[in-house]
């Protein structure tokens, strides 16, 4: 039996076997996207219903203003120096 295959049709296969990996490639990270963007909104959904104002006011309550400055002056002070010093 005598086959003869040309450069041109293992060309053509070869290509259209790339453009099937491609998209198999592709439609499995957009499907992944999706995934995340759902995983995103769910969690957005249960902590817009579940932090109320009345919790945010109980939470700050209970922060030590003080040490609560402290933190953020040595924070934004970091910061500062680390863009000073940067160049």
């Amino acid at each position: 039996m005598n086959v003869e295959i040309s450069e041109s049709n293992i060309s053509e296969y070869a290509n259209q076997r790339m453009k099937q990996l491609v998209d198999q490639k592709v439609k499995e990270r957009l499907a992944e996207i999706q995934w995340y963007k759902t995983v995103d909104n769910a969690v957005f959904d249960v902590v817009r219903q579940e932090i109320t104002v009345s919790i945010i006011k109980n939470i700050l309550d209970k922060i030590d203003r003080k040490e609560l400055v402290s933190t953020i002056s040595t924070s934004l002070a970091d910061m500062l120096v680390s863009k000073i010093y940067e160049d």
